[in-house]
């Protein structure tokens, strides 16, 4: 049995997106799918999972978490292969994403030459049938998303340094598709003790300056933040 890698990487600049790429591997020929790799005999799943970011997408040094394993005997043709999943999430404004290797040798089941094509961004809502169960791994990874929000403070990898809490309810909704009311979602947010206030006001938008928000370093550190659970 082959074991392969498959990495679905979300991406928020004021809507939620999940980058895919294109190549000319015969069993995903002018399809869009996610990056993925097989596993080499010499790496562990998270370092092939990282080496597969950077190969096809450019990503070094980004939140990374394993989601599931997905093992159907008829997920592939040929070759069994297993692949397990990982969850990739980026502020967008951060990163243009491109592939860094444009050919590669495939192993598992041709044993030859790939070529990334491309790659590109797509809406949640907008995001095409993908081969093989790529769409169910997408969607998987997704929901795995919405449970980490509920309890983690991850948001914060997918918004810039210092945010307005308005970027920050903007992300929410479009994580969970779902519209909150700003006054309720305020106070549930402040209650925690992820965010530090800034002395700064953001320049965009209205004449009505909003305040700018930090994630509070310090719990990183000393890797004590507090559970904060986060319900609608």
């Amino acid at each position: 049995m082959i074991v392969s890698v498959d990495c679905a990487i979300f991406g928020f600049e004021r809507e939620l997106s999940i980058f895919l790429i294109k190549r000319t591997n015969p069993y995903f020929k002018n399809k869009w799918s996610l990056p993925g790799s097989i596993v080499f005999e010499d790496e562990s799943l998270e370092d092939a999972a990282e080496r597969t970011l950077y190969e096809l997408s450019g990503l070094k040094n980004i939140y990374l978490d394993q989601v599931g394993a997905f093992g159907d005997p008829k997920r592939t043709k040929g070759a069994r292969i297993l692949t397990v999943s990982f969850m990739a999430i980026i502020d967008k404004s951060k990163y243009n994403l491109e592939p860094k290797v444009k050919n590669r040798t495939f192993i598992s089941q041709t044993n030859e030459e790939e070529l990334i094509l491309s790659g590109k961004w797509f809406k949640l809502n907008e995001m095409p049938l993908l081969p093989q169960d790529h769409s169910e791994i997408a969607h998987t990874a997704l929901k795995f998303l919405r449970q980490k929000f509920r309890y983690s403070p991850i948001c914060f990898e997918l918004l810039p340094e210092k945010f307005t809490l308005k970027e920050l309810q903007d992300l929410y909704q479009a994580v969970y598709e779902v519209q909150l009311d700003p006054s309720n979602f305020r106070k549930k947010i402040l209650k925690s003790n992820w965010l530090v206030e800034l002395d700064e006001y953001s320049q965009q938008g209205s004449s009505r300056k909003a305040r700018l928000y930090a994630f509070n370093m310090v719990l990183q550190e000393q890797g004590d933040e507090q559970e904060f659970v986060f319900d609608f």
